[in-house]
């Protein structure tokens, strides 16, 4: 089927304005699109009139207007595994009496599907659909320990490595050697990593052999010390065990 350049281009476009939060310059998403000035001011103000981009006047870039945002909001909040894990969080915040998150893996950045507070809030992910470095957070580097040591070297061969921490892993190599240690035991952990005040476990959920998900629970600096590791893991194994068999039925 030939593809219609002019939805091809809106849907780049939209991709690109998706994964870079602080916006994108006339010039950026011209070379992006790779198309000329006239098309590209074209397309930028049609999806301006609608709303699914707006003018920052301040930064001079643009950035996902309300329509846009309404519309991510509207698919995170449907569907059958977003609605489990906001399930899953919940109870699992309740059990372990901790904040709770979960989220999937997107290349090398972890999207943000359901959360649950409890208490004092240690969490850098204040919002739903929100972005992490996947290689700073217990959930991702969960995520990408379902894939062979040559996959993760490729997939962040030409993404610049980002740290968020003095305690983030400082290169590939690095994640490797923990990747093949959360392999063996099952679940994931992250001390320091995303943020100074919080630390996380994160265990996998699997669905027809295949990781879909991942979810944690995150304890501030202090209380990290004082919990007891293996009785969370263990609370975290049966929540894992009921979403998991909730979901044979409804995927």
């Amino acid at each position: 089927m030939p593809k219609v350049k002019s939805a091809e281009r809106t849907l780049r476009l939209l991709e690109a304005i998706a994964h870079h939060s602080k916006g994108l310059s006339f010039s950026d998403i011209q070379q992006i699109l790779n198309t000329p000035k006239s098309s590209t001011f074209s397309l930028i103000q049609e999806l301006v009139e609608n709303d699914y981009l707006s003018f920052n006047d301040n930064a001079k870039k643009y950035v996902a207007g309300s329509n846009f945002i309404k519309l991510a909001a509207n698919f995170i909040g449907s569907g059958d595994l977003v609605q489990e894990l906001k399930i899953l969080t919940n109870e699992l915040s309740i059990r372990v009496r901790t904040t709770s998150h979960a989220g999937i893996l997107d290349g090398t950045e972890v999207i943000y599907l359901a959360r649950s507070e409890h208490f004092e809030n240690y969490s850098l992910m204040k919002q739903i659909g929100g972005r992490l470095p996947a290689n700073c957070t217990a959930i991702g580097k969960m995520l990408l320990s379902q894939y062979s040591d040559e996959m993760i070297r490729e997939l962040y061969r030409e993404v610049p490595w980002r740290m968020l921490t003095a305690n983030s892993k400082k290169n590939v190599d690095e994640l490797l050697e923990e990747l093949r240690i959360f392999r063996a035991q099952g679940y994931s952990t992250e001390y320091q990593e995303a943020s100074e005040s919080s630390n996380c476990i994160a265990m996998p959920i699997i669905q027809n052999g295949k990781m879909i998900a991942s979810f944690s629970c995150t304890f501030s600096t202090d209380e990290i010390a004082s919990i007891e590791i293996d009785d969370v893991v263990e609370t975290m194994r049966s929540c894992k065990q009921e979403i998991e068999s909730r979901l044979e039925l409804l995927l």
